[in-house]
């Protein structure tokens, strides 16, 4: 029994001994990733010092003042040469029920919906080209309201003292199928007529 106690006590002694040896087996670093802010004011720091963040302010003023002025052209859209009439029905499926700003369903899902029904489609818009002086001329003499497809929409308006628009990303013109210009599209019943104006060939008028 004796010899088993002192067995006990030695192995003991052995693993308290082995543990306090074992120590530190490597250092454990703090992985600390930097901020997306600390590196925009690191550089905007960078750049306040060599004086060039003035110059970078001014230039992105002048590409915001210059995409307002002008905005980027609606890509794909030629010249009406032939004039011709076609007919766009603005119906849609319901996905889900429709409802008015009091609560009440207007038109259940699963159901065609007009929405010239119940709203109007207002004036008539005419697209153009606003680097086309004949067509900035009809654009004139237009009694609804001149949406531009290209052009500078703010020097055209301080020019002539009348509201010019901008088809911003071509929406308008890509939902009603409109490839050509001059475009005039108003309402007849519950359908929008869209009007391709001929003006002849351009370089011939010249």
């Amino acid at each position: 029994m004796q010899l088993n106690h002192l067995l006990i006590g030695c192995l003991s002694i052995v693993l308290t001994s082995v543990a306090k040896d074992l120590g530190i087996i490597s250092t454990v670093l703090e992985i600390k990733e930097r901020s997306l802010l600390e590196v925009i004011q690191e550089r905007l720091s960078t750049l306040q010092q060599d004086g060039s963040l003035h110059q970078h302010q001014q230039e992105i003023q002048k590409r915001a003042v210059a995409s307002i002025e002008r905005p980027q052209a609606v890509p794909g859209l030629g010249q009406v040469t032939t004039p011709y009439v076609k007919r766009y029905d603005p119906s849609i499926t319901v996905q889900e029920d429709l409802k008015d700003h009091k609560g009440r369903i207007f038109a259940r899902k699963g159901e065609t919906y007009n929405p010239l029904k119940d709203t109007p489609f207002g004036q008539p818009l005419l697209f153009i080209d606003g680097d086309d002086e004949r067509q900035i001329g009809l654009a004139l003499t237009h009694p609804g309201k001149t949406v531009l497809v290209k052009g500078a929409p703010l020097k055209l308006a301080r020019q002539y003292q009348k509201p010019f628009y901008f088809d911003q990303g071509g929406r308008l013109v890509h939902k009603l199928g409109i490839t050509e210009v001059p475009a005039r599209v108003s309402q007849k019943d519950q359908e929008l007529v869209i009007e391709f104006i001929g003006l002849g060939n351009k370089e011939a008028s010249q």
